[in-house]
C-alpha cells in the first residue's frame, strides 16, 4: 500500500499547534511573535514525520494572475470589509482579485474551484468555511487554497483561524455581567454554517454554566421570501423580531449570530415599541461599520486593542507584555496589532514601542503566568482570565489590577475612580498608588510604663551594643530601678 503524504495538518497535530503556525514557521515567515520553543517544536515534528514542503514554483506562478476570492453572500457587509482589507494588503505584491459569490451552493463552489485549477487563478481564498472541504483540499494540491474560518471547518488546507466558539462565550459573558437572567439567541439555521453553530454553542454553554436560561430561535428560510430586501441575515433578524414576543416571555437580552441579524431584529422590534438598550439589550458579531453609527445601540464582539492602548502613550519607551499559557495566542495577538495599528494617530510612537517594547511570554501554566506578572510588578495588569477576581489575590505586586475582559486599562485612566498615579518601572514591588493618605502628616505616639520599659531594657541595651551606640543603651539602663 502506498504511504500517504505527510501534510501540514499532520505536523500541526504532532507539534500541538495550528496549521497556520506550522505554515509560518516552515516558510521562514515566523517573526518574534511565535515563541522560539514553538518554532523548534514545529521543525522537530516536521523532521520526525519527514514532511516535504510543496516545491516553490517560480516561472509558472505569475503574479499577473488574479486571486479568486470566494464569499457566500456579498450582501453581508462583513465580506466586503474583508475583501477591501485583502486588496489593500495585496497591492504591494501586484496581486489582483476576482470576487465571486457561492451562496453556499456546492456546485457553484466546485465550478469556481475547477476554473482555478485550470490555471485561471494564482490562488483561491475562502472568506467562509468551504461547503465541500474535501474538494477544496483536493484543489489545494495544485494551487494555494486558504480559508478564513474556524480551525475544525477545513482541516486539509491552510487557515487564518477564527475562534467563533470563544466569540459566543464573550457575547454571553458580557450580557451575564449585566445580570440578564433569560437570553434569546437569534440565528439562521446553525447546522448550515460551522461559524454560526460555534457561536451559538459558545453562547449557550456559557449561559448554562452560569445557571441562567437561553433559547435558540431559528428563522425558516422559506418564510424570508415575504420580507423585502436581499440580505438574508438582515431578513432573518426582521423575521424573528416580528414573530416573537420576547417581553411577555421575560427575555431581557438578545444574542444575534451576526451584526446584520442584530440590526434586522432591532428594526423589527423598534416598530413594536421596544427601545434599545432601555427595554432590551442586544449583541452581535463582526464589528461592522454600521454598528458604530449614531442611533444604533448595538454591542458587537471584536478583539485585541489593549496592548496598542499601552503602546501609544507618548515616550515610545513604554512596554506592553503578554503572558499566556496558550502557545497559539502570541501569533494571533501580533496579527491583530499589525492590523489595528494602521488606524491609530500616533503611529510613529506605537512603532517604536512595537519594535523595542513588546514581549510575548508563553508560560507552562496559568499559575506560572501569574507568578511572572507579579515579579514583573507592572503599573497596569489586566487579568483577562476566568476567575480573575479570585486569581488577583495570587498576584504579588502590581500598581492596578483590571479584572476580566470587560475592564480595559483605559477605564482606569479616565473613568473608573481609584487613583491612577501608579508606580512604574517595577516599583510596584515596594510602592502603592498615590492616595489621600500620602497628603496627610502622620506621627507615632509611643508611651511606656515603668514596668513595661523594665521588661525591654535588656533588649534595648543589646541592640545598642551591637550597633555601637552606647548612649542609646544608657538611655534605657539609667531608668532601671535601683
Amino acid at each position: 500500500m502506498k504511504k500517504s503524504k505527510t501534510t501540514l495538518s499532520d505536523v500541526a497535530a504532532a507539534a500541538g499547534v495550528s496549521v497556520s503556525t506550522v505554515s509560518l514557521v516552515l516558510s521562514d515567515s515566523a517573526s518574534s511573535s511565535i515563541p522560539l520553543p514553538t518554532q523548534m517544536r514545529v521543525r522537530e515534528a516536521a523532521k520526525t514525520l519527514h514532511y516535504l514542503p510543496r516545491p516553490k514554483k517560480t516561472s509558472s506562478l505569475k503574479p499577473s494572475l488574479p486571486v479568486l476570492i470566494l464569499t457566500s453572500d456579498l450582501t453581508n457587509p462583513y465580506y466586503p470589509l474583508l475583501v477591501e482589507r485583502l486588496e489593500r494588503a495585496a497591492e504591494k505584491h501586484d496581486f489582483q482579485f476576482l470576487c465571486c459569490n457561492t451562496y453556499h451552493q456546492v456546485e457553484r463552489e466546485h465550478f469556481l474551484l475547477s476554473q482555478a485549477e485550470k490555471g485561471q487563478f494564482f490562488a483561491a481564498v475562502f472568506l467562509y468555511p468551504p461547503d465541500d472541504p474535501e474538494y477544496a483540499d483536493k484543489i489545494n494540491h495544485r494551487l494555494p487554497v486558504i480559508a478564513i474560518c474556524d480551525k475544525d471547518a477545513a482541516l486539509g488546507i491552510d487557515l487564518i483561524e477564527l475562534n467563533n466558539y470563544r466569540a459566543g462565550c464573550i457575547a454571553a459573558e458580557h450580557l451575564l455581567a449585566y445580570r440578564h437572567e433569560k437570553i434569546a439567541i437569534f440565528s439562521s439555521d446553525p447546522s448550515r454554517s460551522i461559524s454560526r453553530s460555534n457561536r451559538v454553542k459558545g453562547a449557550t454553554d456559557t449561559i448554562a454554566q452560569a445557571g441562567k436560561t437561553s433559547m435558540l430561535f431559528v428563522a425558516d428560510r422559506t418564510a424570508l421570501q415575504d420580507i423585502p430586501g436581499d440580505n438574508t441575515n438582515y431578513k432573518t433578524g426582521v423575521f424573528l423580531g416580528r414573530g416573537i414576543d420576547l417581553r411577555s416571555e421575560s427575555y431581557s437580552a438578545i444574542i444575534a449570530v451576526n451584526d446584520m441579524v442584530a440590526m434586522g431584529a432591532m428594526d423589527a422590534l423598534a416598530n413594536r415599541g421596544v427601545r434599545f438598550p432601555e427595554d432590551m439589550s442586544i449583541i452581535g458579531f463582526d464589528n461592522l461599520l454600521y454598528t458604530g453609527l449614531s442611533r444604533i445601540s448595538l454591542t458587537t464582539v471584536d478583539y485585541h486593542t489593549d496592548m496598542l492602548a499601552q503602546a501609544e502613550h507618548g515616550s515610545g519607551l513604554e512596554q506592553a507584555v503578554l503572558v499566556t499559557d496558550d502557545p497559539s495566542l502570541p501569533e494571533k495577538v501580533m496579527q491583530a496589532i499589525e492590523r489595528q495599528k494602521k488606524l491609530l494617530k500616533r503611529q510613529e510612537t506605537v512603532e517604536r514601542v512595537l519594535e523595542h517594547g513588546v514581549y510575548m511570554i508563553v508560560a507552562r501554566s496559568m499559575d506560572e503566568a501569574i507568578e511572572i506578572a507579579g515579579k514583573y510588578a507592572p503599573e497596569h495588569l489586566e487579568l483577562m482570565i476566568r476567575d480573575a477576581e479570585k486569581r488577583a489575590k495570587d498576584v504579588k505586586a502590581a500598581g492596578a489590577i483590571f479584572l476580566g475582559q470587560w475592564t480595559p486599562e483605559p477605564a482606569g485612566d479616565f473613568t473608573a475612580g481609584p487613583s491612577h498615579v501608579l508606580p512604574t518601572g517595577g516599583t510596584a514591588r515596594f510602592f502603592h498608588g498615590l492616595s489621600v493618605m500620602d497628603f496627610l502628616r502622620r506621627s507615632s505616639l509611643i508611651q511606656y510604663t515603668q514596668s513595661a520599659l523594665e521588661k525591654e531594657t535588656d533588649a534595648i541595651a543589646r541592640f545598642s551594643e551591637l550597633e555601637w551606640l552606647d548612649a542609646h543603651g544608657s538611655s534605657a539602663l539609667i531608668r532601671r530601678k535601683g
